[in-house]
């Protein structure tokens, strides 16, 4: 039996010895006093001996407060106004991304398919040029000159009659040329957007990882616990108020495709 056992068994025998010297109401009230000490007194021994054998057992409390610097911004109302605009055109830009990049597998599988079909339809039409590009060769041998351009006109019909077959069977080339012009839109919308609100990318990122755990847990505490030991996200009470306010509207925004 441990020593803090041993305390809590002597504090409830010598109670229950005074059973006999006290009225039963008195006796019944201190016995649960005196028990309800003793248990606290023991717990708090036992977390004592354990974080003092396994410090890795102990509960890791929460920091005091956020500590605010160049890239760490207090969060108020104001600084929530602006970082509501930026996000706005994150959660486009996110959104379209996620968007482009779900599609990118069945853009790359037409790209194949397209790209296999043009080069079968090539190599059929250089099959049925043979004969023209063994005529222009005996023809540049005998110095006919007549004879060369007369083949060269032919062999443009044929290239021409090939770009229209492979348009047939192969149809459009794929064109990934406008998404790609609309991600870059977006993107420096988004940029511009963040230096409007007179923010930097990593204030308005770091602005978005507090926001959305507190808002996530309810908001009305100053410390929400992260996802490892000892990892706190932690805001002053005007912050706690500040953002639990607008968490409806926030939320949407921030939470969307990452």
């Amino acid at each position: 039996m441990t020593p803090t056992r041993l305390l809590r068994t002597a504090l409830l025998s010598g109670a229950l010895l005074a059973l006999s010297l006290t009225p039963a109401h008195a006796q019944f009230g201190k016995l649960l006093k005196q028990a309800g000490k003793a248990a606290a007194a023991g717990a708090a021994s036992d977390r004592a001996a354990t974080a003092a054998q396994n410090p890795a057992a102990a509960p890791a409390a929460a920091p005091a407060g956020p500590r605010f610097d160049e890239n760490v911004v207090e969060i108020t109302p104001a600084v929530l106004d602006r970082v509501a605009a930026v996000a706005r055109a994150d959660a486009e830009r996110r959104r379209f991304e996620a968007e482009r990049s779900a599609g990118r597998e069945a853009r790359a599988r037409q790209a194949e398919a397209y790209e296999t079909c043009t080069e079968r339809v090539q190599i059929e039409q250089e099959e049925r040029m043979q004969g023209v590009i063994k005529q222009m060769k005996a023809a540049q041998a005998a110095g006919d000159l007549n004879r060369m351009m007369a083949l060269g006109d032919s062999v443009r019909v044929a290239q021409e009659r090939m770009l229209k077959e492979a348009g047939q069977k192969c149809g459009a080339a794929p064109d990934d040329s406008d998404q790609e012009l609309r991600g870059r839109k977006l993107n420096l919308q988004y940029k511009t957007a963040v230096q409007e609100a007179g923010l930097s990318e990593t204030q308005y990122g770091i602005i978005v990882e507090r926001v959305l755990p507190l808002c996530q847990a309810g908001g009305g505490t100053t410390a929400v616990a992260g996802s490892g030991r000892g990892i706190f996200y932690v805001y002053t009470a005007a912050e706690v108020e500040a953002i639990g306010a607008r968490c409806a509207a926030l939320v949407p925004l921030l939470a969307g495709p990452q």
